[in-house]
């Protein structure tokens, strides 16, 4: 019980302090505290980060950080390909599915180690617009992620809009928070039409969720970006370790 709302905490933290990383701290955490398959784990990640990341868009939005028109534009393209996303998750081997997820992981923990070490400077310099369907392919990627992995796609959307849009840091977290609600809750939805859910552990979960992004928000201003996405590295490769020796023994 300790252990799924402390999993919670950390996903919830995660996700407020990064706009990414959620669920792909969620789903080893949970592989290794419950005994459940993964395609039932994964269901109880989407339905935590879609509580956490809900609670979170509510309390960026009376600071006027989410940019709700980008947001929405992302997540209706996401939300379209979030189902289809987890019906192939469900046709793949559990097996297949797991490298593929580590493979996912693995590549997150070395983008977020490498990208610690762009100042925010640079990465807010850039002021180049870009296209209504750009926008809409980077949804459908992050919808299809969603549904795959039980990952909400903060990974993709936090760097395409301050890259490609030129939104600060805080903007780009409030408005990657918007399209993760949307997108994991088209996701979750959808497994519930077909698979149940174990609901006490779900409920556990999301409470420590919603818990963990509350507190981000009285932390985000007094950790560096970098030195957080440093310690986000590591502790995604120290699951991932720990997850595949589990599945190996």
């Amino acid at each position: 019980m300790a252990l799924l709302i402390l999993t919670g905490l950390c996903v919830g933290l995660v996700l407020g302090l990064t706009g990414a990383g959620g669920s792909i701290l969620a789903v080893p955490l949970l592989l290794l505290t419950l005994d459940l398959s993964l395609n039932d784990t994964i269901g109880i990640a989407l339905g935590a980060v879609c509580a956490a990341a809900t609670i979170g868009v509510l309390q960026r939005w009376r600071q006027r950080s989410v940019d709700p028109v980008v947001g929405v534009m992302l997540a209706l393209s996401g939300m379209a390909t979030a189902p289809a996303g987890r019906w192939l998750g469900m046709q793949i081997p559990e097996t297949l599915l797991m490298t593929a997820f580590a493979v996912l992981a693995g590549f997150l923990a070395w983008r977020m180690w490498c990208g610690s070490s762009v100042p925010n400077s640079r990465i807010n310099s850039k002021h180049n617009v870009t296209s209504s369907w750009q926008l809409f392919v980077i949804g459908a990627g992050c919808g299809l992620l969603s549904g795959l992995f039980g990952v909400g796609g903060g990974f993709v959307i936090v760097p395409a809009l301050t890259l490609l849009l030129g939104m600060s840091m805080q903007r780009a977290i409030a408005t990657s928070l918007l399209v993760i609600a949307m997108i994991s809750a088209s996701g979750f939805v959808f497994q519930l039409s077909y698979q149940k859910t174990a609901v006490t552990p779900l409920l556990l979960c999301v409470v420590g969720s919603v818990a963990g992004i509350t507190l981000s928000t009285l932390l985000a201003r007094h950790i560096p970006t970098e030195k957080l996405q440093k310690l986000f590295a590591l502790s995604v490769a120290g699951l991932l370790t720990a997850t595949v020796s589990k599945m190996l023994s």
